[in-house]
């Protein structure tokens, strides 16, 4: 708990150093007092060392209601050095045609809330029919917000029903920020709970946008949630409706059209233990929803790309969020046309987030749209990055539900996070995959479904991280000089650490470099890494992207793998290295498909080819050294010689014994 100077001595000290307060409660108990009379105040309030409490009021109106408990213009609001309760408070309109904005609280102007024990904002609700939009669940803010530096804060519980009324838009269920470049800022508490608040119809035609069961922010150029030292904790939250379904727990519009250099942005950073969970966004299998905990949109605005920035967390875990719709994009994520960026956090784990389209399932976490890029005619890209997953030394990304991208610029894996280089593993995986997809399924055959597992098709695609160019635009496909490429290479580059691709994931791109220099390594194990774009259409083909390896990098493979792309360059001082299991000492094996064109080739410092396979007939014997990873070193003969890459033209590369290092 936080220490409060005595009322006697802080008023004294105010008098000493000409310091004035507006004096609104005067509570002495350090537990909540009554709740307060419900006050509109038109210049401002500040409460310091006082127990704040305006609770249990209610209205009913047919017209505009703006805050049952406390209603601000024009001024700002300060609660400091006390506690805060804005809890079970109600309104219930009555086919009204006037807007309602905040059911607890409405302040237009700027709003803080610093230094109290706790910050609290549960049960309140607006229930019944509208003709108008609803905005703020428990809170409305038109200005700044910062709730900073206390210790508890809790928006738990608070709730929109929009009722039987046609039409009617419920934007943030508990939270909705508004007001051109505003700051919103949850920051430096030791403990934020956003839980259980939820936007719900009971209107089978209701048409209106129901975003961001906790928070719902448009027009604003800074949200951010960071130094929060225990927890963040957003689960529970969901929105159900019809149209417009976005954000089931968050909804969040970043305003870009500002010329500053000040990047707008959507952070989650520095906090402790964050964990965003068990939210979801359903439109009843009516229409398309995107976002099942959290959507977050930006304007392709110059001069800067808004930027969501999950960085910096003692740990990450999103799990069992959902969209739910006639099209679903993003369980747990969409991102549309701004950067994202995880990065220099402690462990990440991505499992349990789906999207169920009509009576289809898909394991899926993150779904990247952008219009970020130049859309072009010969499809050329700027090279922004759209993507960083990057993670330190010792620590780990690990994505267990599939990804989508479908974006105008690049992606980065272990890019460096400040001046710190990321050494880390980004793990893409595909070995909880069914298990995941039945229990889902089973738990939606719980609700009325009809019993049934997971398809194959369904198996498939939750395996798959596509990280692709926008394909969507009329004029790809019509002719050779439209193949989509970047204008400044490849689309993905590994610059640190591991990249691990396993256990039934396919990883779907446009081209991929192992950057020289960065020590960095794709171990490849029982997956597929597939690097190409096949076109119907009045001109079909199918378009191979590079795939090259700087030196110091390392290409590794277990078990059974494939390579689909064009080109495969192994630089100077880059290797193959196979791994080898106990189980099977004879299984280590990549099959490299590409197209008429493709060579397969080593390179010196230089550029020069060291050895290159073109043709079908070829066979090779690589006389630098090759190591293969055993569990149980046994001995390889002498003059033996084992094929350890091959092509579906039959092309394979093969090292000599003498040259195999065997390690266990």
């Amino acid at each position: 708990m936080k220490l409060h100077l005595p009322k006697l001595l802080r008023s004294a000290l105010l008098a000493v150093i000409g310091m004035s307060t507006i004096t609104l409660s005067c509570a002495e108990e350090s537990t909540p007092s009554p709740s307060q009379t419900p006050a509109t105040l038109v210049d401002g309030g500040v409460w310091d060392g006082e127990d704040v409490n305006y609770s249990w009021n209610s209205a009913s109106t047919t017209g505009r209601k703006q805050g049952v408990a406390l209603y601000l213009y024009g001024k700002t609001l300060t609660i400091t050095n006390g506690s805060v309760y804005f809890d079970n408070n109600s309104y219930t309109p009555s086919g009204t045609n006037g807007y309602v904005e905040g059911t607890a609280v409405n302040v237009n102007g700027e709003m803080i809330l610093n230094n109290n024990s706790i910050v609290s904002f549960s049960q309140n609700q607006m229930s019944g029919d509208t003709k108008k939009t609803v905005s703020g669940g428990a809170l409305y803010v038109h200005g700044n917000t910062f709730i900073t530096e206390n210790d508890t804060v809790a928006f738990s519980k608070n709730s929109i029903d929009t009722g039987n009324t046609y039409g009617v838009k419920a934007y943030g269920g508990a939270v909705y920020v508004a007001g051109s470049y505003s700051e919103f800022k949850i920051s430096d508490n030791t403990t934020v709970d956003c839980s259980g608040n939820s936007i719900t119809t009971k209107s089978s035609n209701s048409s209106g946008y129901h975003r961001g069961a906790f928070l719902y922010a448009s027009g604003n150029n800074h949200v951010e949630f960071s130094g929060n030292t225990e927890r963040l904790s957003i689960t529970g939250n969901y929105v159900e409706g019809k149209v417009g379904i976005n954000g089931g727990a968050i909804y969040v519009d970043i305003d870009d059209s500002l010329k500053t250099e000040i990047v707008p942005q959507f952070s989650i950073t520095g906090n402790g233990k964050v964990e965003i969970s068990d939210n979801y966004a359903d439109s009843l299998n009516a229409y398309s929803v995107t976002g099942g905990a959290i959507h977050v949109a930006g304007t392709s605005a110059k001069p800067h790309t808004p930027v969501f920035q999950i960085s910096g967390n003692t740990s990450v875990e999103v799990l069992n969020n959902a969209a739910r719709g006639s099209s679903a994009k993003g369980g747990a994520l969409y991102v549309d046309s701004m950067e994202l960026r995880i990065q220099g956090n402690g462990s990440v784990l991505f499992e349990g987030n789906y999207e169920k389209s009509r009576d289809v399932y898909c394991m899926r976490g993150i779904y990247m749209v952008s219009n970020v890029g130049a859309h072009t005619q010969a499809a050329e890209y700027s090279s922004d990055t759209a993507l960083t997953l990057s993670a330190g030394e010792g620590e780990s990304i690990e994505m267990r539900d599939g990804i989508y991208l479908a974006v105008d610029t690049s992606v980065k894996f272990n890019a460096d996070y400040g001046d710190a280089a990321q050494t880390g593993d980004i793990i893409f995986t595909g070995e909880y995959t069914e298990a995941n997809l039945n229990k889902v399924i089973a738990a939606n055959t719980a609700a009325g479904e009809t019993a049934r597992t997971a398809t194959e098709e369904e198996i498939a695609n939750s395996r798959t991280f596509a990280f692709q160019h926008d394909l969507s635009r009329s004029n790809v496909g019509q002719s050779n000089s439209q193949i989509p490429k970047l204008k400044d290479g490849v689309l993905a580059t590994l610059e640190g650490g591991r990249l691990i691709v396993e256990e039934g994931a396919h990883y779907v791109g446009m081209g991929f470099e192992a950057v020289g220099g960065s020590e960095s390594t794709l171990r490849l194990k029982n997956a597929d890494f597939e690097h190409h774009f096949t076109r119907a259409g009045s001109y079909p083909c199918t378009f191979y992207y590079d795939v090259t390896f700087g030196d110091t990098t390392t290409l590794e493979a277990e078990g059974v793998n494939t390579m689909t792309a064009g080109n495969l360059t192994m630089k100077d001082g880059s290797a193959m290295t196979y791994v080898v299991g106990s189980e099977n000492k004879t299984e280590a094996v990549l099959s490299y498909i590409g197209g008429s064109q493709t060579t397969v080739s080593r390179v010196d410092e230089n550029g020069k080819e060291v050895w290159t396979v073109t043709d079908a007939e070829s066979t090779l014997t690589q006389e630098g050294a090759l190591t293969i990873w055993v569990k149980d070193a046994e001995e390889l003969k002498t003059g033996q010689r084992y094929a350890l890459l091959t092509t579906s033209d039959n092309v394979t590369l093969t090292w000599d014994a003498a040259n195999i290092t065997v390690k266990g």
